[in-house]
């Protein structure tokens, strides 16, 4: 190993080490930094039990590796539980993995069969309820932030008496322009040149609709669904989109 390279793993192994410092948890990093070097000092696939005998004789520590002057842990024996314990990580990981998955499917399935014993064909039964909001008080970096930490395409917003839709598109083409994320909502929207766009919501149902009237109106619009209860003023209680219909599928 050269001295570019070797240098290259101590960053690494430094990289790691702080990262471990903040969080004990963190120790695969450091076992992740020793399989590149294992890897860099020849082994197939860089694993640290193959690399053992390369690393200990790679970087001169044949002398210390097994025995330690102040009667602490020994480096071999220091290396070998990291291994071990990035060994179940990595196993356990692979099995959580699985096992997520198959609560997944488990899950869809119960689903599908529960929903078709209940016969539920409102609209209710299928939306999201309580949706998160856009606010015209918010600035449009909190909106950004709202639109990310959620995985949102759409937001409903309250504005001017009625509800819109402010979009993740809408939020890009402003500050892509001239906006700022610190700009509230409500002056975005009134500005002259490169104001942020909001649409009119245009397909908004009661609870009680049946989904196959929505289905009807279409989704054409390329807009979710608000679920709306009426009243003095229409009370937002839902969202609906194509995908909280996928598992509605018959067959």
């Amino acid at each position: 190993m050269g001295p570019e390279e070797a240098v290259d793993h101590a960053r690494r192994l430094r990289k790691a080490r702080a990262e471990v410092m903040k969080d004990g948890e963190a120790y695969v990093k450091v076992a992740i930094a020793v399989e590149h070097m294992a890897a860099a000092l020849g082994v197939p696939g860089g694993g640290m039990g193959k690399g053992e005998c390369r690393i200990k004789n790679g970087l001169g520590l044949e002398d210390e590796w097994g025995r330690r002057k102040d009667g602490g842990l020994t480096l071999r024996c220091v290396y070998n539980r990291i291994r071990e314990a990035r060994n179940i990580a990595v196993h356990e990981g692979a099995v959580s993995r699985a096992v997520g998955r198959h609560a997944i499917e488990l899950s869809m399935r119960l689903e599908e069969a529960l929903m078709k014993i209940g016969g539920c064909d409102e609209v209710q039964a299928w939306m999201a309820p309580d949706p998160e909001q856009a606010h015209a008080w918010m600035t449009v970096g909190q909106v950004r932030s709202r639109l990310v930490s959620g995985g949102f395409s759409d937001l409903p917003i309250r504005y001017d008496g009625e509800w819109h839709l402010l979009s993740d598109v809408d939020v890009v083409l402003y500050l892509e322009g001239e906006g700022g994320t610190g700009d509230r909502v409500e002056d975005a929207v009134k500005k002259e040149r490169t104001k942020l766009q909001i649409r009119k919501a245009r397909i908004k149902v009661r609870p009680d609709a049946k989904v196959g009237e929505v289905g009807r109106k279409g989704w054409n619009e390329r807009q979710p669904v608000l679920v709306v209860r009426e009243g003095e003023e229409e009370e937002l209680v839902g969202i609906l989109t194509p995908h909280d219909l996928l598992m509605r599928g018959k067959g």
